[in-house]
């Protein structure tokens, strides 16, 4: 019965780890996906939980739409941290937040968040694919944090493409956005 559980929990693990973009409902459907990185370093340990080191999945990025002002949670995955959004309007959004939380063992957990505050705002164009490329999120408890944006496209793309995440969006063109 141990036996069995085991293999349950790690297959529950291993497919709540895997990349599962959603097929687009129709030829003008719009797919948001870039990736995002976090160094953090010089952080105080709460219990067992630290937010130190380089972190790629359980990212949260929130991106709100001006027109529609709503909030849209991007939680990034896998090791290349992957994150996507389909169906979002055509429009302006800015960047919120970025937030990552580390669970430690007995209840401990360690935070760190960041609020844009410039080049937070990209353009979502309708039946494209939007790379956002890579996001590098670094933070240091001595320093401060800071964010670099839009690099890594064409490696955002092959990723993408490689692990068949977008197989299903083929007849949408892919388009690079940038941050403004």
């Amino acid at each position: 019965m141990k036996k069995n559980m085991t293999v349950v929990l790690v297959t529950l693990v291993f497919l709540a780890s895997c990349v599962s973009v959603p097929n687009p409902k129709g030829t003008n459907d719009t797919l948001l996906v870039g990736r995002v990185q976090l160094v953090a370093k010089n952080y105080q340990k709460y219990g067992s939980a630290c937010v130190n080191g380089t972190h790629y999945s359980q990212i949260v990025i929130e991106l709100r739409s001006v027109k529609e002002d709503k909030i849209y949670r991007l939680i990034s995955s896998g090791k290349q941290g992957l994150i996507y959004k389909s169906r979002l309007k055509e429009g302006l959004y800015q960047i919120q937040l970025f937030e990552y939380i580390n669970h430690g063992s007995n209840g401990a957990w360690a935070k760190i968040t960041t609020l844009p505050t410039y080049n937070n705002s990209i353009e979502i164009v309708k039946g494209k694919i939007n790379n956002l490329g890579l996001i590098e999120w670094n933070a240091d408890a001595d320093v401060g944090k800071y964010y670099e944006l839009n690099r890594g496209y064409e490696e955002t793309m092959a990723i993408c493409v490689e692990n068949k995440y977008t197989k299903y969006w083929s007849k949408n063109e892919w388009i690079n956005i940038e941050f403004n």
